[in-house]
């Protein structure tokens, strides 16, 4: 997980610069020109946009707070998350925190890949 965080800065310059390096190429035809542009200035408006970040924390955090705690593997079997049915700290803070940051990571990912194969989809369509 902290890898994935460190390497979103990476990431986004690399994308960043792959689009420069789309919009600077002559892969799109110039009659298609206007619709890439387009394309891509709506992709940096997704991109640069606070919105999607805060759909994916609403997503992550949702779980905690409809009540959603996960559940032990084995019913009725005490382990290190779960004794007699209540959660141990360890698992309280398993099922709130550790697994909405998970959340909100994975979630934060698939939007900047969802973006990503968006960008390529635009330019294989022109």
């Amino acid at each position: 997980m902290p890898l994935l965080v460190l390497a979103a800065p990476v990431c986004d310059q690399f994308t960043r610069q792959a689009l420069v390096q789309f919009s600077r190429s002559r892969i799109v035809h110039p009659v298609q020109r206007e619709p890439f542009d387009a394309t891509l200035m709506r992709m940096k408006r997704l991109r640069d946009s606070n919105l999607p970040e805060l759909a994916c924390l609403l997503l992550a955090i949702a779980p905690v707070l409809f009540d959603a705690m996960p559940v032990g593997l084995l019913r009725g079997v005490s382990d290190w998350a779960h004794i007699a049915g209540q959660p141990t700290p360890a698992g309280f803070w398993l099922g709130v925190v550790s697994t909405s940051i998970f959340r909100f990571v994975s979630l934060v990912w698939l939007w900047r890949f969802l973006l990503w194969t968006l960008a390529c989809v635009a330019v294989l369509a022109t």
